[in-house]
């Protein structure tokens, strides 16, 4: 999941490359066991983690985050998130003609913590009797994410994922050392012609008288 600074007229996004495939199972804001939050800032200038594939984990990680970095997560309703969540995940199950009769939404009560881990065991529950088919449930994972999201009701919200990154840069290759110009001479000095010496004056003869 690459989980891309929020704040009012927050632009909040949810990235699959900063997850990892165990469950974060904090509160929001508190440490994971590795001793990472369970939505850390990236840091700046850093290039983001590889991308994981979208499982019940990262939409736990991305549920946490937002209840933890959301402008208004401290009052926010939850169990909307939930729901809107549920109801995506059912809708890809019949869209595959796959309607389970345990696919059904669990009680909700308000409570983060206990709602959360009822959604939980029923994805779970549900999402094991599928085939062991990864495509398919990573698709379904990632339309339950995306209604997460959408149940925000704010388009600066966004869950992005599968965006091709461009390659990193690679280092120039060793060769051989580009050949150094010539050395430049001095140019040659103009030649001045050596003056020649006056000529003898010879003394005319003396006339005859």
């Amino acid at each position: 999941m690459t989980v891309r600074a929020m704040a009012a007229g927050l632009a909040l996004f949810l990235a699959v490359a900063c997850t990892g495939h165990t469950p974060p199972r904090t509160q929001p804001g508190e440490a994971a066991p590795a001793g990472a939050p369970a939505c850390a800032q990236p840091q700046r200038g850093a290039s983001p983690p590889p991308e994981t594939p979208v499982t019940i984990d990262v939409i736990e990680q991305a549920y946490l985050c937002i209840l933890a970095n959301y402008y208004s997560g401290a009052t926010l309703d939850a169990r909307a998130l939930l729901s809107a969540g549920f109801v995506a995940f059912t809708q890809g199950l019949n869209r595959g003609g796959r309607d389970l009769a345990e696919a059904t939404l669990p009680a909700l009560t308000g409570d983060r913590r206990s709602d959360w881990a009822a959604f939980e065991v029923v994805y779970r529950r549900v999402t094991d009797r599928l085939p062991q088919d990864a495509e398919l449930r990573e698709k379904l994972a990632a339309a339950t994410l995306r209604a997460v999201v959408a149940a925000l009701g704010d388009n600066h919200a966004r869950w992005t994922y599968g965006v091709r990154r461009p390659p990193a840069p690679r280092p120039p290759l060793p060769g051989p050392s580009p050949p150094r110009p010539p050395a430049r001479r001095p140019a040659p000095r103009a030649s001045r012609p050596c003056p020649r010496p006056p000529a003898p004056i010879r003394s005319a003869p003396p006339p005859c008288i």
